[in-house]
């Protein structure tokens, strides 16, 4: 995704060595199916405990061919089922089209389809700047209801008939409230005179994967505006590549919906570049 990292081969290193060490980690788990392909995957402990019911992600899945992988994801299916995880998902890249049809096969739905964004020129940020100031934790049942209130119906809860609306709507809460109390790096609010506190935007200022590169990159998370703050989506998102800039950050990830046109409109007019769209699937064993 990104164009100026050190070595042109770190990421991939990173990767490998990511790929030989899993299953070494707490809720990490390697499957193999009688035909010999791999399924790397991980317990979503905060999720499952969340909804009360057991979650995994599939992380990878390593394959030799199309017939032996269709066949596999059918019986790495029931492996799941016979653990008793009720829900699954998984990101895949667009252009795995082999892993796409497999699973869809499987009986995986799409739940939502992902513009990954990348802006690399911090330093050239338009210079209109907005008030914002960090939220505090005394704020939490606000950016509760906030989040909870004006969810997307795109985002992968909303879409996955696995969960109801009030389920989704009660995770994006509790999110905003854990992001207010220190599981996120920032959370930036509205500071404006007459504005009131209608939105919110989270930030990570470094991403944990990408400290052994030698990068500093950070990630805008979850995002939410009211009808009272009509407009801030952008100047929240450009407060907070201002303010990764400010914290060292030397490019920011992020992603949106293919179906947020506001959102896509305001980071193409902020200087991102679109680095690659995904797929979001999901299983269901009940």
């Amino acid at each position: 995704m990104l164009q100026q990292l050190p070595d042109p081969t770190a990421s991939w290193q990173l990767e490998r060595t990511q790929l030989l060490q899993f299953g070494s980690g707490v809720d990490e788990h390697c499957w193999y199916s009688e035909n010999g392909c791999c399924f790397l995957y991980t317990d979503l402990r905060w999720d499952s405990a969340f909804f009360k019911r057991p979650m995994a992600k599939l992380r990878a899945i390593l394959f030799d061919s199309a017939r032996n992988l269709r066949a596999a994801c059918r019986s790495f299916t029931r492996h799941l089922a016979s653990l008793g995880i009720q829900h699954c998902i998984t990101e895949i890249p667009a252009e795995d089209t082999q892993v796409l049809q497999a699973l869809g096969h499987s009986e995986w739905l799409l739940v939502e389809t992902r513009l990954q964004y990348v802006h690399e020129h911090l330093a050239a940020l338009p210079p209109e700047r907005y008030a914002v100031r960090s939220a505090i934790p005394q704020e939490q049942t606000l950016l509760s209801s906030i989040a909870a209130e004006n969810a997307n119906p795109f985002d992968r809860f909303h879409a996955d008939p696995f969960f109801s609306k009030v389920e989704a709507d009660a995770f994006l809460g509790a999110y905003a409230a854990a992001a207010v109390n220190g599981y996120c790096d920032d959370v930036l609010v509205p500071d404006e005179i007459g504005i009131p506190l209608d939105s919110f935007i989270t930030v990570n200022y470094q991403q944990v994967h990408t400290a052994t590169l030698g990068l500093k990159i950070g990630r805008p998370v979850v995002m939410a505006v009211g009808p009272q703050n009509r407009g801030w989506s952008r100047k929240l998102l450009a407060e907070a590549l201002h303010r990764a800039h400010e914290h060292g950050v030397e490019a920011i990830v992020s992603t949106t919906q293919a179906t947020n046109k506001a959102i896509i409109r305001n980071k193409e007019k902020l200087g991102f570049r679109l680095a690659a769209v995904t797929h979001i699937l999901s299983w269901s064993g009940r």
